[in-house]
């Protein structure tokens, strides 16, 4: 006879941490981080600002590092939440319908 996995082991089987997620949500991070670096490009370009060349690659690279370590993040903290065998992390589902108290 197999014996039962309890529920915890199940759980930890079915949502391990998986970098490779984190690494192409960090790949999304910096496509998006280039593009933002584009435009904020073309605002800069048709604005009077003289800006050094070295200034505006610094502040390029400084958008798509913050892009791609936001979106990194963001993915960590959905793994780790769903991953949480504790209720407290757990995101909780939130009805939006109902403000404030209900009292009747």
């Amino acid at each position: 006879m197999r014996p039962i996995a309890s529920m915890a082991d199940r759980h930890n089987q079915s949502s391990v941490f998986n970098g490779f997620k984190v690494l192409w949500a960090a790949l999304i991070g910096c496509v998006i981080g280039v593009v933002l670096a584009f435009s904020l490009d073309t605002f800069i370009r048709n604005t009077p600002a003289d800006l050094s060349r070295g200034k505006l690659l610094y502040l390029y690279g400084a958008v798509v590092v913050s892009a791609t370590l936001f979106a990194a993040s963001i993915d960590s903290i959905r793994q780790l939440e769903v991953s949480a065998l504790e209720g407290e992390y757990r995101v909780q589902a939130r009805d939006f319908g109902q403000c404030g108290d209900q009292s009747d």
